[in-house]
């Protein structure tokens, strides 16, 4: 998703992205995301360009933190590496 400040420079917001990190991935990191992309685009939104980029940027990092340690964290579970320890 794109935002559109007054000035007519699209910034993304990487709004998507940030939800399917939150949902599929790592939650806390991608939280971050989905508020980080909320305010980038509402700085975008307000006119705002520099803050909506900076936003947007922050955004961005939160979403592949996000992705590299769910992957990490499902590769350890996938590999056995780490276990629930079972209810008896």
């Amino acid at each position: 998703m794109w935002s559109r400040p007054a000035d007519g420079a699209a910034v993304p917001n990487y709004l998507g992205w940030a939800i399917l990190c939150t949902v599929f991935f790592f939650t806390p990191a991608g939280i971050v995301g989905v508020i980080a992309s909320l305010v980038a685009r509402r700085r975008a939104n307000a006119g705002d360009v520099e803050g909506s980029q900076r936003a947007s940027r922050t955004a961005r990092a939160s979403c592949w933190v996000s992705l590299a340690l769910g992957i990490v964290a499902y590769l350890l579970l996938l590999t056995g590496a780490v276990h629930f320890p079972s209810s008896t």
